[in-house]
């Protein structure tokens, strides 16, 4: 059952089995414990450009660096895994895509990671070195 002890790391634990934080405080705090720059949650971009209320999960805007943390979740039903959640079927991806590269043509940078990143800080490492890439010195 490797699968479901993956999917145990999706509601990863800080502080004891019943003091569990979501994929993005727990991000957010390793942010700042890392002592990246600044970041803002949920910022609203390409209102002016395309009139969507566009947000990323994390943006740092100093450095037009973004990073999305996808909530896909799996269910075992009858025995078979589903994906589901806004952005595992084709009309969500459609959606994120269109988001994505509309960031990019504004000229950020989006990093994608799923829930699961978070906990053994894959998503943490990326970011740093792209920050690192876009001219951010570690203190």
């Amino acid at each position: 059952m490797a699968l479901d002890a993956e999917l145990d790391d999706l509601e990863p634990e800080i502080a004891g089995p019943s003091a569990r934080i979501g994929p993005e405080e727990l991000f957010a705090s390793q942010c700042r414990a890392a002592g990246l720059p600044e970041f803002v949650r949920q910022l609203e971009f390409a209102k002016t450009d395309t009139g969507r209320q566009w947000r990323f999960d994390f943006a740092f805007p100093a450095y037009k660096l973004a990073v999305e943390i996808q909530g896909v979740v799996v269910r075992r039903i009858g025995g078979q895994l589903f994906t589901m959640g806004a952005h595992a079927d084709v009309k969500g991806m459609r959606r994120d895509h269109q988001k994505f590269n509309t960031a990019v043509l504004l000229g950020w940078s989006v990093l994608l990671f799923l829930q699961d990143d978070v906990k053994p800080k894959r998503a943490l490492d990326y970011t740093t070195r792209a920050l690192i890439a876009r001219g951010w010195e570690q203190p």
